[in-house]
């Protein structure tokens, strides 16, 4: 078979999406660099179209055993390698409680071909929060599995439509054309319509499965396969025009770089720009000055080993991070020692095993043996092993989480639907129940606890100041602020917020009390998870983040006050971040300890926006209790008398929440008027 000539511009092209991937991985430079993946679908169609197309010329039949041998040879060796060293890694410097069993979860999905499946089920891409896609080295793995699984799909239906037309002239090729683009119409709509969705009856996160999903994904691959058919029919009327479109795709294609907001659905409408221009520019092809440039030597050696370095940074990052959190020199090495590992595996891993069009069929069974077996035997053995054999026990204070029954009052997964919870989240005496709805009107006091992920050390801490004097309803969503304002790309917490307002109504509480963790809405990088502009825009500047947070706030409280309901808000502890040993204890590094803060550091660190509720509150007369107060003396500590007083390095255990039940107390009395002389600290964690 004559397969498609090699083009040095695809190999630029592969070039440039790792190197676009790589900058937004370790520096978020671009913004938008996440598109290269999209860069590398569009590649593959073309590829993938222009074997397929010249086998039918040749042999006029389709060889999917031989076509899926080829994908074997060129993918399966450099993934089990990695994943190998990976696992190996793991074992080593993982800690053993959540990473090694997540990761070896992670390697036997992507050695099944099925990553973005399981990565679909347990976190989004650019979900801030738990669990943490950027703990996982074997995240990127996601589009891989895409890959393949599209590699399982076409030739089958290719050789099908061959086989069936064989009598009908032309068939094939019109038949496989209909296909193309019904099929393609189909999967961007179902890409945008879920993006766009916040439910779906069949499935529970949508914008998820848009990203993750093949078929989502398949009009990528798509434009591929109709660049690759405008190639073919091309000759002379391909070439005129060719530099103007060469050179107007490059400027959308960067363009979209830097536009395309991570916060925002993907990969349909907005991943319609770096796709077509893709696919733009595979027709204008080498001679133009855009295909020149993407020619050049350093871009095509960089573009055949790809493949290599896209396999081997997200590791190199994600391990250099647990072993040297801050340091900001991890992203360079990461990066850069990558591309080395990558050239490594090109000249000894991948290249000599590629050489030569066939493999003897034992040959090829033995590396495929190997390349699946050797990875999914050593993931079984360090999720075995990080249970049974070199376990290490984090310290007990750690899983001290605030009392039974306050996780379910808290929608943690940025993709869970706003379900009212029925029961086990309103606390009388201290206690909750499965019969005692949230809403229910029941003539007793209620004091409602709203917030994020920072309201259950809070409502802990409010369970037992109130006592018995009042019951307490909990209600919080992770990533969402009770607040007039929402983080961007986040509709949900809009929906979350306006049902939270609809539940004050209903209880008419004698006090609200506020928990945000705050400064995690202020930064306006990419990736984070900042408070948004109306119209669902990124704020300019931090000094811009606040001003929006502030007037959320005023908002809040202006409508708690037109009620007559007294507000406290509880501002976040002092936020300990990646310095918090947990998830980093591991069989080289087993013992839980960290260094103090200066108080005075910590103040100046949240001076801004402390300082900017304290005024709100003020003006609005609200209480304010800052955990800092009570928390801290001349240094800050996440430790006290003995006892580990945070569960991870943002939020309060049962022993953190103990503290500041008296700041509290005082708060709930100055603003309500109520609660004085209640059961106080003694009942925390009952």
């Amino acid at each position: 078979m004559s397969g498609p000539r090699r083009r040095s511009d695809i190999q630029g092209l592969r070039a440039l999406a790792v190197l676009v991937v790589v900058g937004y991985h370790a520096a978020a430079w671009p913004s938008g660099g996440f598109v290269g993946v999209d860069i590398f679908f569009v590649i593959s169609g073309f590829v993938i179209a222009g074997v397929l197309l010249a086998e039918t010329d040749d042999r006029r039949s389709i060889n999917v055993g031989a076509f899926l041998a080829r994908r074997v040879r060129r993918l399966l060796p450099a993934l089990a390698v990695c994943i190998t060293v990976v696992l190996g890694v793991t074992a080593l410097v993982g800690d053993t409680v959540e990473s090694q069993p997540s990761i070896a979860s992670t390697a036997l999905a992507a050695v099944g071909l099925g990553a973005n499946l399981h990565l679909y089920r347990h976190s989004g891409y650019f979900d801030p929060g738990e669990p943490d896609p950027a703990r996982n080295p074997l995240h990127h793995t996601w589009s891989l599995s895409v890959e393949e699984q599209f590699y399982l799909l076409v030739p089958t239906v290719a050789a099908l439509l061959v086989a069936w037309s064989r009598r009908r002239s032309g068939a094939a090729r019109r038949a496989a054309l209909g296909l193309l683009v019904v099929g393609s119409l189909a999967s961007f709509a179902a890409a945008w319509l879920l993006g766009a969705s916040t439910s779906v009856p069949v499935l529970q996160a949508p914008g998820r499965a848009a990203f993750y999903g093949m078929p989502t994904r398949i009009w990528e691959f798509g434009a591929g396969f109709a660049a690759a058919l405008l190639v073919r029919r091309g000759g002379r009327a391909r070439r005129r025009g060719s530099t103007a479109v060469a050179s107007a795709s490059l400027v959308a294609l960067i363009a979209s770089m830097w536009w395309i907001d991570p916060a925002l659905p993907f990969p349909a409408p907005s991943g319609a720009v770096p796709v077509l221009a893709t696919g733009l520019l595979l027709v204008a092809g080498e001679a133009t000055w855009v295909g020149r440039a993407l020619s050049s030597p350093a871009m095509v050696w960089i573009g055949d080993r790809s493949y290599g370095w896209y396999l081997w940074h997200w590791p190199a990052l994600v391990m250099g991070r647990w072993l040297w959190p801050d340091r900001w020199w991890v992203a360079a090495i990461g990066a850069g020692g990558s591309l080395a590992v990558a050239a490594a595996s090109y000249r000894w891993i991948e290249q000599p095993i590629r050489r030569g069009r066939t493999m003897a069929p034992r040959r090829l069974a033995a590396l495929c043996v190997a390349g699946f077996g050797a990875p999914a035997a050593l993931a079984f053995a360090v999720s075995f092993g990080a249970s049974h054999w070199w376990r290490v026990d984090e310290p007990l204070d750690w899983y001290a989480f605030p009392r039974a029954g306050l996780d379910r009052c808290i929608i943690i997964n940025r993709d869970m639907p706003n379900d009212l919870p029925t029961g086990r989240c309103r606390y009388r005496n201290g206690a909750s129940s499965a019969s005692m709805r949230v809403d229910e009107q029941s003539g007793r006091p209620v004091v409602a606890v709203l917030g994020d992920r920072q309201v259950d050390g809070v409502a802990e801490a409010v369970i037992a100041a109130v006592g018995d004097r009042a019951d307490v309803v909990v209600w919080g969503r992770s990533g969402c602020p009770f607040l007039a304002a929402a983080p961007l790309g986040f509709p949900r917490c809009t929906q979350w917020q306006g049902q939270a307002e609809h539940l004050i109504d209903l209880l008419d509480p004698v006090a609200v009390v506020i928990a945000n963790d705050t400064p995690t809405y202020l930064d306006p990088a990419v990736g984070e998870n900042v408070i948004a502009v109306p119209n669902d825009r990124r704020p300019s500047d931090p000094r811009a983040a606040l001003a929006l947070w502030t007037r959320g706030l005023a908002s809040t409280l202006d409508r708690l006050a037109a009620r007559r309901i007294p507000a406290v808000v509880v501002q976040p502890p002092p936020a300990w971040g990646a310095a918090f040993p947990r998830g980093r204890l591991s069989p080289l590094r087993p013992q839980a300890a960290m260094s103090d803060v200066r108080r005075s550091d910590v103040v100046r660190d949240r001076g801004p926006w402390a300082a900017a509720e304290r005024s709100v509150a003020a003006r609005h007369g609200a209480s304010v209790v800052d955990p800092v107060d009570v928390l801290c003396g001349a240094v800050c500590s996440a430790t006290n008398g003995g006892h580990w007083l945070y569960y991870d390095g943002f939020h309060l255990n049962r022993f953190g929440a103990e503290a500041v039940v008296p700041a509290i107390l005082e708060a709930l009395v100055e603003s309500s008027g109520q609660f004085a002389g209640s059961t106080g600290p003694d009942d925390v964690g009952g």
